[in-house]
């Protein structure tokens, strides 16, 4: 057996997309002495659903949990590219909620709960968003009235938010991790968790349920690999290995789509360079009505188009998810040309699928320990933004310490991650 030829692995960790990455570093930071290994089905770091993320993140929300992670993450970010010198492609565009009437009375007090948490925003008047091209009043058009899809009130900018590039950051993760001795294997894919009894008695049939049960391993399609501890970091993923041992890991795949639009006209070009945002004078990240969203590719000329589809959207994992093209059409098409007619006529050049690995009772990790098993997973779409402190949570876990130190130095009990979770108020700024 594979595990067998060389010393023992105190800690295998299944997936190297940034979560499973960061962990893997901040288990051989903490323990340097432990032997670390990252098993991963893909020729490199972060190319499963990492790779397929819109990669934004926002330093702004409701729950005090989502701030304090999501914030440690991002400063620990910028002390990557400032004070490292790693380019992680980090730009600040803002997020820009666009809102009816109903949807900015409801969103109130959640954005009173996320400004006292030290978050700031503005909201921009119509005679503003008009200016810049936003199709605000769309109540007069027959099809728009038919599709139910409401006027324009305001927007709601944030502008401590952008986006950063997922493969840099993996390859930054991955590359901290070797230098201090962690391993990589490649092109392996984790076909199941292997139990064994914690005291063999060398009986045929073992494990039996009245034993004491532990993973030993896990079986690849190269070969069987023998641990002491293993860490599930799968993303989507997590289900297919944690289910046939026993395991609910609460969360669920779910496929997410990006369709590129190229600003190849002059009233695209102009949206694109959309100025009165930031200091890139370009389009903010746009969260249009019925949650379909715009993020501008400054560097490509672009748009990146997507859209949130949760009911009817079944929980299903696809081991090589395609793009539908008729979702675009059908799904996104009909309000993006509505509310932004720059993009009437406009196809996608290119497109990808992916998943997120959601967790339908609050949307915040899921990081517990079951014996020497471990998952981090449920990311819900914000692991980019919150992979850094997801790692020392989850190390920590996988070190049994109870309290983890933050980037920013705050403090926080891992417990609260777990499966008897308190004090995690659900997120109510949602994309």
């Amino acid at each position: 057996m594979w595990g067998r030829k060389s010393p023992e692995i105190d800690y295998l960790v299944i997936g190297a997309g940034v979560v499973g990455l960061s962990t893997a570093y901040y288990i051989k930071k903490s323990s340097p002495k432990s032997r670390v290994v990252v098993v991963d089905k893909n020729p490199g770091p972060g190319m499963g659903d990492t790779s397929r993320s819109a990669a934004m993140f926002r330093v702004f929300f409701s729950s005090r949990v989502n701030v304090m992670i999501t914030k440690s993450s991002v400063e620990f970010y910028e002390h990557v590219e400032r004070s490292l010198g790693w380019d992680l492609g980090i730009r600040y565009l803002g997020y820009l909620f666009l809102v009816d009437v109903e949807e900015l009375e409801r969103m109130r007090p959640a954005l009173d709960a996320a400004e006292k948490l030290g978050g700031s925003y503005r909201v921009v008047e119509r005679e503003e968003l008009r200016r810049q091209g936003f199709n605000i009043d769309v109540s007069h058009d027959d099809e728009a009235r038919a599709m139910g899809i409401p006027d324009i009130d305001a927007g709601i900018y944030v502008p401590r938010a952008g986006t950063l590039d997922p493969d840099s950051l993996a390859k930054f993760y991955e590359a901290s991790y070797r230098s201090l001795g962690g391993e990589v294997i490649y092109n392996t894919h984790v076909r199941r968790i292997v139990l064994g009894p914690r005291r063999p008695l060398e009986i045929p049939g073992e494990p039996f349920a009245w034993q004491d049960i532990e993973a030993k391993g896990v079986e690849t399609d190269s070969g069987y690999i023998e641990a002491k501890n293993i860490v599930v970091a799968a993303g989507a993923w997590t289900r297919r290995l944690l289910e046939p041992i026993g395991i609910d890991p609460v969360v669920n795949p779910k496929k997410r789509q990006i369709f590129v639009i190229r600003a190849s006209t002059s009233d695209l070009s102009s949206l694109l360079h959309m100025k009165g945002y930031n200091d890139l004078y370009v389009m903010p990240f746009t969260i249009l009505p019925r949650r379909i969203y715009v993020k501008p590719e400054i560097r490509e000329e672009s748009f990146w188009v997507g859209l949130s589809d949760d009911l009817g959207r079944p929980y299903a994992l696809e081991e090589d998810p395609k793009p539908e093209e008729n979702f675009y059409k059908y799904s996104i098409y009909p309000i993006l040309s509505k509310y932004l007619p720059q993009f009437t006529g406009a196809s996608p050049a290119s497109m990808w699928a992916g998943h997120y690995d959601m967790n339908p009772i609050d949307g915040q990790p899921v990081i517990f320990k079951i014996g020497n098993i471990e998952v981090a997973a449920g990311t819900s779409g914000s692991g980019i933004m919150k992979a850094d402190a997801i790692g020392r949570i989850a190390s920590a876990v996988a070190l049994d310490i109870d309290e983890v130190e933050l980037f920013d130095r705050t403090r926080i009990k891992t417990e609260i991650f777990g499966l008897n979770r308190k004090d995690i108020e659900r997120e109510r700024i949602i994309l």
